[in-house]
């Protein structure tokens, strides 16, 4: 997978589905509109299985999750602008803030604010939600394309 910021992106390798549709050069008409509209609902279905995965305490993230579709080049994908999207796909290491613009930061606490130079934030496991959303369509999305390809 790769990631590239401002997006944060999963980008699905080379698979089933790839070779299917690189097999199929030119096609009838008919037969490549019902291909577009069966990967477009697929890059559909993903969002809304990704945006079911997120914990509801994060719902600026759930709303954040949006899809493209590209018919001219039959690629569709769903990402998230989100500065801190892959922080809870991917999970991060230990790491420590420190006061950049300021002497200390403002932290709010239970009596009002604590004011320490620098906070050590402990490490967080990955909790993904754009891979699996995708994986869990992966087979839903093949089935439909070749559907699709056969003109059944």
């Amino acid at each position: 997978g790769s990631i590239d910021m401002p997006f944060f992106r999963i980008k699905v390798d080379q698979n089933e589905l790839q070779r299917a549709i690189g097999q199929l050069s030119a096609w009838e008409g008919r037969k490549r509109k019902a291909v577009e509209e069966a990967l477009y609902k697929g890059v559909v279905s993903v969002r809304k299985g990704a945006a079911s995965r997120v914990s509801a305490r994060t719902k600026r993230l759930r709303k954040s999750i949006k899809c493209k579709f590209n018919a001219d080049r039959l690629q569709g994908e769903v990402f998230s602008k989100l500065q801190y999207a892959h922080l809870i796909e991917f999970g991060s290491r230990s790491h420590i803030v420190r006061a950049k613009n300021k002497k200390r930061l403002r932290i709010q606490s239970d009596n009002g604010y604590v004011f320490p130079k620098e906070v050590s934030i402990p490490a967080q496991s990955g909790k993904p939600f754009l891979k699996p959303a995708y994986e869990a369509e992966e087979q839903n999305i093949i089935n439909a394309v070749m559907k699709a390809v056969e003109g059944k």
